[in-house]
């Protein structure tokens, strides 16, 4: 899933608890970038060869054509559901001493990304590195309708968090 999708999908997350009232500090919004889309950065990282050439088909739609589905796997223990659950055990902790419902958003926008993640017509290892074994989800990607969607819906969550006044710093 591109980044504008998990940009939509964190915001949103974000959104949705301002609206049940849950109190988001600076602090908490960072946290839920950095898990919600953020934590995409080590593409880069992990693979610096492989991820910038991705990037660069993906953004300048090179060799296109060449792609073929399942050909990168880039993903990290850090985008897999293993973190996830360690995040939210520690949320829960945490939690338990401080009683603020918003200590769950990161690790909120994190299952999110991972499900958005898991729908996309590419290969999944949900269990790596305890098992190699891959799951395609049905949603191709890398289509103009992709693109196209995920703009026009970043700029739909946009409009609403500045009417909820969610970006004032």
């Amino acid at each position: 899933m591109i980044i504008t999708s998990h940009f939509v999908a964190t915001t949103s997350v974000l959104l949705l608890a301002k609206r049940f009232g849950i109190n988001i500090t600076n602090e908490i919004i960072i946290w839920t970038y950095i898990f919600g889309n953020l934590i995409d950065i080590d593409h880069l990282v992990a693979s610096p060869k492989l991820g910038l050439r991705r990037l660069k088909e993906s953004l300048f739609r090179l060799n296109h054509n060449k792609v073929e589905p399942g050909k990168y796997y880039i993903h990290s223990v850090l985008q897999e559901p293993w973190l996830f659950v360690v995040m939210a055990v520690v949320s829960f902790a945490i939690y338990l001493r401080t009683n603020n419902g918003a200590i769950f958003l990161p690790a909120s926008a994190l299952g999110v990304h991972i499900l958005l993640d898991v729908i996309m017509k590419f290969e999944n290892k949900l269990l790596w590195p305890f098992s190699k074994k891959g799951y395609y989800g049905w949603l191709k990607s890398d289509t103009v309708i992709e693109y196209v969607l995920s703009i026009v819906a970043t700029i739909i969550v946009i409009y609403f968090a500045f009417q909820e006044r969610l970006f004032v710093f």
